[in-house]
């Protein structure tokens, strides 16, 4: 469960930046999660709560702003937001299968607030 590793990092991240901002306490954390980030949100939840205890963050709210995926065609330029295959997008507008993803691939601390 790569979900812990990077709950442990976020968390640490989190109480450095709390401390070089002299908080007494971390009242909600912010994160972005990308659709095709492999990243499970009920994963995350779970370690959240075993990852803040004895922290600065220990009685935080935790909040996951999902990103859809978006696309760019390489021929067109087309951006597409919703494909019929994750696997294998297509765009809707030339038919090419040449894309770039743009967004959605994401997992990053967005914000914290702190007393």
């Amino acid at each position: 469960m790569h979900e812990l590793a990077l709950m442990t990092s976020l968390v640490d991240r989190v109480c450095e930046i709390a401390k070089n901002e002299n908080a007494k306490r971390v009242t909600d954390i912010h994160v972005k999660r990308g659709e095709l980030s492999g990243v499970i949100p009920e994963s995350l939840e779970f370690c959240f709560d075993v990852c803040v205890a004895d922290t600065i963050a220990a009685d935080a709210n935790f909040h996951i702003c999902d990103i859809a995926a978006k696309w760019r065609c390489d021929s067109c330029e087309n951006i597409i937001s919703k494909v019929e295959d994750l696997s294998v997008p297509i765009c809707p507008e030339c038919g090419n299968y040449k894309l770039t993803l743009i967004e959605g691939r994401e997992f990053q601390l967005d914000s914290i607030e702190i007393e």
